[in-house]
C-alpha cells in the first residue's frame, strides 16, 4: 500500500503491528492471573492498554478490590515474563525493518506504544531499527494511555509536525480511539481484531500487514 505523500511522518504503534507479541503479552498475563484464581482471560479485550490498567479492570470485572500494591506486583511480574516470552521468540513481523528503512527516506518515523520503555527498547534491539525512529514514546512517557490522543498528541509535538500531516498505523481499537480523538488519519491492521471491527471504530484504511507498507 502506498503512503500518499500528504503526510509527513508515520506513527506507529509496536504490539500487533510491528512486532507479533500478542501470545507474548497474552500468555504473560493469563500466568499472573492464573496465580491468584482468575480464569478466562481474553486479551484482544485489552489490547493495546497500560499493564496496571489491564489488572485494575479484571479486578473489578470479578468483583476484586483493586488494591495499589498487588496490582503494581503483579504488573511487574507480566512485564518480566512478557520481555522473557518476547527475547526467547523474537517474533519481529517479516519485513518490518526492511519495510521502516524503505520508509526512512520519504518520512518522520515514530513509535508511540502502551507498552513499557523495557518493552520498547527490546523491539528497537531486535529489530536494530532505533536509528530509524526520529522518537520514541511509550506508557511511561504520558500521563494518560489510550485510548487518550495524548501519546500522539505528544508525538506530534516532538515531531513538530500538525496532527492532520500524521499517518496513524494501529492494530488495537484503544489506538485508533486515541488517534482519531487526536485528529489524525488511521491504517489499521488485522492481527488483533477483524476487518469489521477495525473499520466500524473508525479506521480509515484496514490492511493485511504493516510489511506492505511504501
Amino acid at each position: 500500500m502506498t503512503i500518499p505523500n500528504r503526510f509527513k511522518a508515520i506513527i506507529f504503534d509496536m504490539d500487533g503491528v510491528l512486532i507479533n507479541s500478542s501470545d507474548c503479552h497474552a500468555n504473560a498475563f493469563r500466568q499472573v492471573f492464573n496465580s491468584i484464581g482468575i480464569k478466562n482471560f481474553h486479551y484482544p479485550d485489552y489490547a493495546g492498554r497500560r499493564t496496571t490498567e489491564v489488572i485494575t479492570s479484571v479486578f473489578i470485572h470479578h468483583g476484586l478490590k483493586p488494591d495499589v500494591n498487588l496490582i503494581k506486583h503483579l504488573a511487574k511480574q507480566k512485564t518480566a515474563l512478557a520481555l522473557s516470552f518476547i527475547r526467547n521468540k523474537q517474533p519481529i513481523f517479516d519485513g518490518t525493518t526492511e519495510m521502516l528503512k524503505r520508509l526512512f527516506p520519504k518520512f518522520q518515523l515514530a513509535l508511540a506504544s502502551s507498552a513499557s520503555r523495557q518493552s520498547v527498547d527490546l523491539f528497537l534491539e531486535l529489530s536494530t531499527s532505533k536509528s530509524l525512529f526520529k522518537t520514541t514514546l511509550c506508557g511511561d512517557d504520558v500521563a494518560e494511555a489510550k485510548p487518550s490522543p495524548e501519546i500522539y498528541i505528544t508525538t506530534s509535538n516532538r515531531l513538530s509536525i500538525e496532527p492532520s500531516q500524521c499517518l496513524v498505523v494501529e492494530d488495537a481499537i484503544s489506538g485508533i480511539d486515541a488517534a482519531l480523538n487526536a485528529g489524525m488519519t488511521v491504517w489499521s491492521v488485522t492481527t488483533t481484531h477483524t476487518r469489521n471491527e477495525l473499520i466500524t471504530a473508525g479506521a480509515h484504511v484496514v490492511l493485511k500487514n504493516a510489511a506492505s507498507l511504501h
